[in-house]
Formats: C-alpha cells, sequence, structure tokens
C-alpha cells in the first residue's frame, strides 16, 4: 500500500494519517513462540496452516517465521505438506511443552 507521508516535524499531520489508516496505539498483543504452541493447543487437530497459525498470532512476518523456525529446531512442531499447502503440526514433545506452559 502506498501512503503519503505527513510533512517532516508535523506530529499533527502524523496523528492524522495514523487515524485515516487505522492504526492502533498499541497493535496487536504479541504472540510468542510458546504462545504458537497454546494456539495450536487450542485446536482439535493440534495442527494449522502456515497462514491461518500466523493469522491468528497477530504476528507480522519475519517475527512469526523466527518463532515457527524455533519451534521446529527444537522438536515442538513439525512443518508438513508442499509450500503451498504447508501444516505445523504439534509434535506430542510440543503438547507437554504447552500443557507445562498452561499451568504456570
Amino acid at each position: 500500500m502506498v501512503m503519503d507521508k505527513p510533512a517532516l516535524g508535523t506530529f499533527g499531520a502524523y496523528l492524522e494519517q495514523r487515524e485515516k489508516l487505522g492504526w492502533s496505539r498499541h497493535g496487536p498483543a504479541k504472540v510468542s513462540a510458546i504462545g504458537l504452541l497454546g494456539i495450536l493447543a487450542q485446536e482439535q487437530s493440534r495442527a494449522l496452516s502456515i497462514s491461518e497459525l500466523m493469522a491468528k498470532s497477530g504476528m507480522g512476518f519475519s517475527d512469526y517465521w523466527e518463532a515457527l523456525k524455533s519451534l521446529e529446531a527444537g522438536g515442538l512442531v513439525a512443518l508438513t505438506g508442499t509450500a503451498a499447502t504447508q501444516v505445523v503440526e504439534m509434535t506430542s514433545k510440543g503438547e507437554e511443552v504447552a500443557l507445562l506452559a498452561q499451568t504456570k
């Protein structure tokens, strides 16, 4: 999306632009890698497509991808399927960690 930048040094213009674009003051709550496990734990299948999990997390692409890769490296999730239909599946180790995280 292309947007007009407010003139430098004009805070009022910045606030107007922010309101026009619907920017929230605090943005969505950040989800951690463990939070991704929590989202998967709420699913009966313990799995979601990569895009569905990202949408539910509210994370930006780079934070999401970094968290997902760390979960995969730790053996907490497995990525299955082809690139277009890739699914994030929670492993049994991931289920244990998610359960421990809920009890704290």
